[in-house]
């Protein structure tokens, strides 16, 4: 039934955008009827439109992203009527792609939100939308990716809502989606051309008013070639409106629709800027970059040009070379060169670095590491540029070296190039050699440089680098006494600052070393001085400039209580209460302290499933109170399935049990019998039952986990026995070679990518830590991979490289990778082999010896 005239004005009067959803839709029914009325053979538009579109409410976004598609279609209604409609429809159809930017604010003050689409003829579809990259086809998403987290996500609404009224358009042409969109009746709403809204001939601009509302609707199309480039909607009332802006242009490639090629490279380890992967394979028609990955494939790597070189009398060599920015694929700089090597063998350490922006021009400054005693004169240095952008999990590439066989020897820099004085160089070895706990080395830097800490900074730095080495030895009344010494120098550097803040850091020793002592009273009065104390500030500087300094004072200060504070919880062990009231800060809400630990408290702990536990340990130490507590041991099955983590084993009043928490499959607790001496080992002959475990185990403290295990497998009807019997052993030698930088070594194959199984792939990195695997580890969990069937036939690792050598300070050997690979499947061996050999000069011989394998399996077998 046609709809009368006052019921369509009743409908459309007073209606807004910040209204209900059902409301927008009939604004944007209004909208698209209003833009067909024109079409006599078509007339009857507006009413299936407007069924269509109530009957999935969609938010003002989507709204546009429907007006992408209906400026297109339903431009070629509203034109002059001296376009014959056969040329408008052949006129559509010549066109093979098209894109289209969106954007929408809710009103005056709100940011626009963006949406950016991609359309081929075939109707591949592509959405960039927030860090979401959407493929469709056909109107059907197909899936999904956050670029940002880098991987699979659930589509933004907004993108599934564009993405279904395409669905409703088959096949893609003109007439199909006339047929589809523009049926029934339709209202005498007349969209009229705007000769005062266009300033060339070449535009033409049509408006449509809209009956009972104030909003407007704007087009504007190219008169010639009859397509829309702009589609407007503007609210007086609030400022609210949709911009839509479109682009014509040669269609885009095959994988630039495609999917799966999106997700191998965004899986790539080496590809981590979110430019290329929001735009990844979108090609500009005019050859412009549209990415980083492609503003290096037009520049590359090229060597900075040296310009001048001189080696000091103490033997640093500086190095001054224009052209020194490389960008690398990934939109990151690099700047000059990273390292550098001589004809006498000698390590060198890079100890100031700064790069001139405008004239493209890298300062350097190199030291052997016996400077400044190793004053040896070389008769040849290399120079080696590298994409070295401070990543530690990324392979540097090399762009170049240079051999340089002159230079100006004995001789400093020029003027007006590096700003620092060469004695600082001297402090920066020393802090590097306290770093590494090369005290004696430190020391014997330190007392070639002269001065009191009163007069001269340097020596004051000298005098920290002292208490720093007293500090980390845990001499804290030594550090104490050296810091009561040094905090009226230190109050003078602090208030005489020169930079953009002032730094609180250079108390932070000597007040720690305070806490430890448990002078806490003294670090509180002493923090409040600080914070108290303005450093002297130049009376030419304007309000904007001490605003700034104001600013990056305060974000120093959270800086030096990031470090200052954990560092008191662990070495002090002073509580979170205490830590607020000292400093008068609140940790448990404070982002600043979210990822960082504390003696007595840890963020996660606060998560629901750890407070289960505690709240679960208090129910056990009541259930205790009127029941026994076990001789040994004793199983307990819960009554309720809950989320529990455990980061405690003591139940509240009780101390001579604890509890371990077993609540996952029975398996994965057999398979780590006796872990890591059993690693390869453990055979499991038994049917183990599907079961996840819902139990707590209440043993005493001094009972071995291999032996509550065994308890485990009794309460299931299993044993485990010890069988000799020959395997296959790999024993592993070492060449002696010198060890790379740990941090440089990654597993030897990537992407990060799985098996249509969902398991990882042999040599892929299966795990990572910051402060390295050493060999122990490494062999570990290539038997234990090797055996993740545990049938106990893979390969055995026997260690005879001497490298498992316990060090002191780490309580394992040297750390020889930062990531571990994964060992799984038969291709794994092979892999291993080259790996270990490559990277650390490791062979294996391989043979068969008699070892012990653990057994596991059913008593009554």
């Amino acid at each position: 039934m046609k709809p009368s005239k006052q019921s369509v004005e009743k409908r459309i009067r007073g209606i807004q955008y910040d209204a209900s959803p059902e409301t927008h839709d009939k604004v944007i029914g209004s909208v698209l009827s209003a833009m067909t009325s024109c079409s006599q053979k078509h007339s009857g538009a507006s009413a299936l439109l407007g069924n269509l579109i109530m009957k999935s409410p969609v938010t003002k976004l989507a709204f546009a992203a429907v007006l992408v598609t209906a400026a297109i279609f339903g431009f070629q209604h509203v034109g002059s009527s001296s376009i014959a409609w056969a040329d408008v429809v052949a006129q559509f159809n010549a066109v093979p792609y098209f894109s289209a930017t969106v954007y929408i604010k809710e009103d005056v003050a709100s940011d626009p939100k963006q949406m950016e689409v991609w359309m081929s003829r075939d109707r591949r579809t592509r959405i960039r939308i927030g860090t979401q990259v959407v493929f469709g086809n056909k109107g059907h998403v197909i899936k999904t990716f956050d670029f940002q987290q880098r991987q699979v996500a659930a589509p933004d609404p907004y993108a599934e809502q564009f993405m279904e009224r395409l669905s409703r358009v088959e096949p893609f042409s003109l007439d199909a989606v006339i047929r589809v969109m523009f049926q029934g009746d339709m209202q005498d709403v007349t969209p009229l051309v705007n000769p005062d809204a266009v300033i060339s001939q070449d535009m033409v601009v049509f408006d449509i008013d809209l009956p009972g509302t104030p909003e407007w609707v704007r087009i504007w199309a190219l008169r010639e070639s009859r397509l829309p480039v702009r589609f407007k909607i503007w609210d007086p009332r609030s400022g609210d409106g949709t911009d839509v802006v479109f682009e014509y242009a040669n269609e885009q490639s095959d994988a630039f629709f495609d999917p799966n090629a999106f997700e191998t490279q965004l899986q790539g380890r080496q590809n981590r800027s979110p430019v290329n992967m929001a735009y990844a394979n979108l090609k500009d028609p005019g050859g412009k970059a549209m990415t980083p990955e492609d503003m290096f494939a037009q520049s590359g790597y090229h060597l900075p040009d040296i310009k001048q070189v001189g080696i000091t009398p103490d033997g640093a060599v500086w190095i001054i070379a224009d052209k020194g920015r490389n960008r690398m694929p990934d939109g990151r700089n690099v700047y000059g060169f990273s390292r550098l090597e001589d004809d006498l063998d000698r390590e060198y350490v890079r100890v100031y670095a700064s790069h001139v922006t405008l004239a493209d021009q890298s300062q350097q400054v190199f030291v052997p590491a016996g400077y400044p005693f190793d004053q040896r004169i070389p008769g040849k240095l290399i120079v080696i540029c590298e994409a070295d952008d401070g990543r530690v999990r990324v392979e540097h590439e090399l762009i170049g070296t240079v051999e340089l066989t002159q230079w100006q020897q004995d001789q400093s820099w020029p003027d007006d190039t590096i700003r620092d004085p060469e004695n600082t160089f001297r402090l920066s070895m020393a802090w590097k050699h306290c770093a590494q706990k090369r005290y004696d080395e430190a020391e014997k830097i330190l007392v070639t440089i002269p001065g009191t800490p009163n007069e001269s900074r340097m020596a004051l730095e000298r005098e920290r680098v002292r208490l720093r080495m007293l500090f980390i030895q845990a001499a804290y009344a030594e550090a104490v006494a050296m810091g009561d010494g040094l905090m009226p120098a230190m109050k003078k550097e602090y208030q005489r600052w020169k930079g953009s803040s002032a730094d609180p850091s250079l108390f932070t020793d000597y007040l720690t070393a305070l806490a430890c002592l448990g002078q806490v009273d003294r670090v509180k009065d002493l923090w409040q001085e600080i914070k108290a104390t303005k450093p002297e500030l130049s009376a030419t500087l304007n309000r904007l400039a001490r605003e700034h300094i104001a600013e990056s004072t305060a974000y120093s200060f959270e800086l030096c209580l990031r470090t200052m504070v954990p560092q008191m919880s662990q070495k002090a062990h002073l509580s979170i209460e205490q830590l607020d009231a000292l400093f008068d800060i609140d940790i448990k809400h404070n982002e600043a302290f979210t990822h960082l630990g504390f003696w007595d408290w840890n963020p996660e702990f606060d998560q629901p499933e750890y407070k289960n536990w505690e709240r679960h340990l208090a129910d056990l130490s009541e259930y205790f109170q009127t029941h026994a507590l076990p001789e040994n041991m004793v199983l307990l099955e819960r009554d309720k399935k809950e989320a529990l983590k455990a980061n405690q084993y003591k139940m509240p009043n009780i101390a001579s049990h604890y509890v371990h928490n077993f609540d996952t499959h029975l398996k994965a607790y057999l398979k780590t019998y006796r872990y890591p001496e059993s690693a390869g080992r453990v055979r499991i002959e038994a049917h183990i039952p599907e079961v996840i475990l819902n139990h707590d185990l209440i043993y005493k403290p001094e009972t071995p986990y291999h032996e509550m295990l065994r308890f485990l497998m009794d309460h299931f009807g299993l044993e485990v026995v010890e069988v000799n019997e020959p395997r296959t052993v790999w024993v592993a030698h070492y060449d002696g070679r010198a060890l790379k930088d740990f941090k440089q070594v990654k597993a030897p194959v990537s992407p990060r990518v799985r098996d249509a199984n969902g398991q990882l792939k042999a040599g892929v990195m299966s795990s990572s830590s910051s402060g390295g695997w050493d060999v122990s580890y490494l062999f570990q969990r290539f038997m234990r991979d090797q055996n993740s069937e545990c049938k106990a036939t893979g390969i055995l690792i026997h260690d005879e490289t001497g490298l498992a050598k316990i060090q002191e300070d780490t309580g394992m050997g040297p750390r020889l990778s930062r990531e571990c690979p994964c060992w799984t499947g038969p291709d794994a061996p092979a892999i291993a082999r080259k790996w270990f050999g490559d990277e650390f000069g490791i062979t294996f011989t391989e043979e068969t010896r008699t070892v012990t394998t653990y057994v596991i399996r059913d008593k009554a077998d």
